[in-house]
């Protein structure tokens, strides 16, 4: 069965679910959430968003839940389909971070990745954990001439240590301060 025909019986049992009349007093939301159908088919990697409604739209990178908006105009900003799957990973985490409330840790954030080769992998809770604690910034690129950095900081020596030591100029990074 391909992606989207799963996401297409789902959103059928949604809005079938929706327009009963048998009594009189259908639900017109039967799952109420947003659910991702992801998958790899005949057609290479899929991803379908469907809302509580039943409507289901194809995307290639979709954030959902709190956070969501600041969370998808993230995604679009660095996601590529050249990306590989490790920048995808970090690009992802790192999007969590800015926008979750709480701290991102083992017990309220889980990943899985999914190839062609290895069909899916649901990630450890310590590597859910070693997100925080990585050494090596890897930069993700984006839909620009920038490198995106992936990293918080509440002083400027870790700037600097990004400048000397990954040996980018300045004006090259693109910088948020909050």
């Amino acid at each position: 069965m391909s992606v989207e025909s799963c996401a297409q019986a789902v959103s059928n049992l949604a809005i079938q679910f929706g327009d009963s009349d048998d009594d009189g007093a259908a639900m017109s939301r039967p799952f109420g959430v947003a659910i991702l159908f992801a998958g790899i088919d005949a057609k290479g990697p899929q991803l379908y968003h469907m809302d509580p409604s039943g409507t289901f739209v194809q995307f290639d990178a979709k954030a959902i839940g709190s956070g969501s908006e600041g969370a998808q105009q993230s995604l679009q900003e660095v996601y590529h389909r050249s990306m590989t799957l490790e920048e995808a990973t970090i690009s992802a985490l790192t999007i969590l971070k800015q926008v979750m409330e709480e701290k991102l840790n083992s017990s309220n954030v889980e990943v899985m990745t999914m190839t062609s080769k290895s069909l899916f992998h649901m990630f450890t809770k310590d590597q859910v954990e070693e997100v925080d604690k990585l050494e090596e910034i890897a930069p993700i690129k984006k839909k620009s001439h920038y490198d995106i950095y992936p990293f918080c900081s509440e002083n400027f020596q870790t700037l600097q240590h990004l400048v000397s030591h990954k040996k980018t100029h300045l004006a090259k990074l693109k910088c948020s301060v909050v």
